[in-house]
């Protein structure tokens, strides 16, 4: 997840249940919307959009240090306002100044990747700040929209052109945000829209009652000296909800979660046909209540899988994270009916959550908020994918990675492959396939093996399979599960993930740490294919 804190990148909002009805929106103080590179006004769904040609808000040199453009070939999934015009900055830094309250604000920054004026979207390179914070540094908004495109495509969704990147922004005494635009050497920035809202005080700002860190004891606090990026904004269960059917005021658009959830078992959508009751730790400008009105649950199941969501984000980040629930399945009215555990990034963000002893009942909402740093692998930069689970199974099988580890300890990795391969499979090649794959999960980098090391142990996997196929004496059975450990071999308990690679080593050198009473198989054999110049 993400947010150095220089730059706290923001809330990964996973919204985990639902609502709808009459809540009160939130009164914003201050709202701007401003259609970069156009000259007039637009008023699309109740917000006017401002053209910035002769805007108050832009510098007196603007025609000198940038120029309005229209795309060449615009898409047809691209909405008209704002993103039929664009202002381009061609030379030097470019502020926007806006007039505002004291307080947090919302930032939105709308990009269209196009051809704008013969240039080409992939030469546009620069960076954005505000009030002191960089926003995005060596930023290309062609690359980001390809990578949007991808994940939304991958999981079977439409995907448009044009995005929309959004910070929190905590102005001081100053009143004005200001937002500046500068184009890297020899390339060129644009922007298609900006847009401003306010927010409630304590919305998510000095909010940390009830923050709780994952797998770290402490860690940055969401205090108004930070600027934050929202990562991701998800409704469980049902349709997405567009910024213009944002109930609460503040125009925040909430993605399906079906881009994200993971596994073929994602659980029942109910839906509650009655208003949310808000409370006073929850308020009505917390979410929408079409958010509460929906949810995902396991149901009667929820012992046989996890519910899980896979996010890709930053490496080298901390990353807030909210998560909405709402009981709202009348037949389950009082405490210890609906109990749940939840594992952030494999790792236990709560080891029993009680929804209807943490609330008044059907129809109440709370959320929860958790903080989590996502390493960076090989101590560099890049993307990595944050699990949240909700998980029905046990702990050691939450994550796919753990479960294999847990049964390479314990000796009974026959019992989790595809029974397909029961009984055909050796014992020996199956403890092979598993030393490589624990060693390849190991947290440094440095401990990992190389790829020749992977090669040469599957390659040795292979071998043990061919050597025991030509075994002379009992056959292995179709209906028989071979034993983990081979007879004759000791058992030994491995006390942590560190120790499991021992038997690579020695194939490395030459010698087998594998030994067996089994006359039929020599590691020695084995050793003289391998070490074969021919590849396979």
């Amino acid at each position: 997840m993400s947010l150095t804190f220089s730059l706290p990148f923001f809330s990964l909002l996973l919204l985990f249940a639902s609502s709808t009805t009459t809540a009160q929106p939130y009164n914003a103080t201050d709202h701007f919307f401003l259609d970069c590179g156009s000259p007039s006004s637009d008023t699309i769904n109740d917000r006017t959009w401002d053209g910035d040609e002769n805007s108050k808000f832009v510098p007196s040199n603007i025609t000198t240090t940038s120029f309005s453009s229209k795309p060449e070939y615009p898409d047809s999934s691209v909405d008209q306002t704002p993103y039929s015009t664009a202002r381009i900055f061609n030379t030097s830094s470019f502020t926007y100044t806006f007039p505002v309250s004291e307080g947090p604000k919302f930032l939105r920054l709308y990009f269209y990747p196009a051809i704008y004026d013969g240039r080409n979207p992939d030469q546009f390179y620069f960076s954005v700040s505000s009030n002191g914070y960089s926003l995005l540094t060596n930023f290309s908004a062609f690359l980001a929209s390809s990578y949007l495109a991808q994940i939304r495509k991958h999981a079977g969704f439409s995907a448009s052109p044009s995005f929309v990147k959004e910070f929190i922004i905590y102005v001081k005494d100053t009143q004005s945000l200001t937002v500046t635009f500068t184009p890297f050497p020899n390339s060129y920035a644009f922007i298609n829209g900006i847009e401003i809202v306010s927010m409630p005080e304590n919305l998510y700002f000095n909010n940390s009652k009830n923050r709780k860190f994952v797998g770290i004891t402490t860690g940055p606090d969401i205090t108004s000296d930070k600027a934050l990026e929202n990562i991701y904004r998800l409704k469980m269960g049902g349709r997405s909800i567009p910024a213009t059917k944002d109930t609460t005021g503040m125009y925040r658009s909430w993605d399906t979660d079906d881009i994200y959830i993971y596994g073929g078992s994602t659980g029942l959508k109910p839906v509650y046909q009655k208003p949310i009751t808000y409370t006073t730790e929850t308020p009505n400008y917390t979410a929408p209540e079409e958010v509460y009105q929906n949810q995902r649950s396991m149901g009667k199941l929820s012992d046989t899988y996890n519910l899980t969501w896979i996010l890709p984000v930053d490496s080298g980040f901390f990353y807030s994270l909210r998560l909405h629930f709402c009981n709202i399945i009348p037949q389950y009215n009082k405490s210890g009916q609906v109990l749940f555990k939840i594992f952030i990034n494999n790792q236990t963000a709560d080891e029993e959550v009680d929804l209807l002893r943490l609330t008044q009942g059907s129809g109440y909402p709370l959320y929860k908020d958790y903080i989590v740093f996502v390493n960076r692998p090989d101590d560099s930069r890049g993307k990595q994918d944050l699990p949240v689970v909700i998980p029905g199974l046990p702990k050691e099988q939450v994550s796919l990675a753990e479960w294999g580890k847990y049964s390479h300890r314990k000796g009974t990795m026959s019992k989790i492959i595809d029974p397909r391969l029961t009984g055909v499979i050796a014992p020996e090649c199956l403890k092979q396939f598993g030393e490589v794959a624990v060693s390849c999960l190991k947290e440094h980098g440095i401990e990992r093996p190389t790829m020749e090391e992977v090669v040469w142990g599957l390659e040795f996997a292979l071998n043990l399979q061919e050597g025991a196929e030509k075994t002379v004496g009992e056959p292995m059975f179709e209906n028989q599960e071979p034993p983990f450990l081979m007879e004759g071999e000791t058992t030994t308990t491995t006390t942590t993930d560190d120790d499991v690679f021992t038997g690579s080593s020695g194939i490395r050198y030459g010698t087998s740490s594998i030994s067996s009473s089994n006359d039929g198989f020599k590691s020695e054999t084995v050793f003289s294919e391998i070490l074969k110049p021919a590849g396979r």
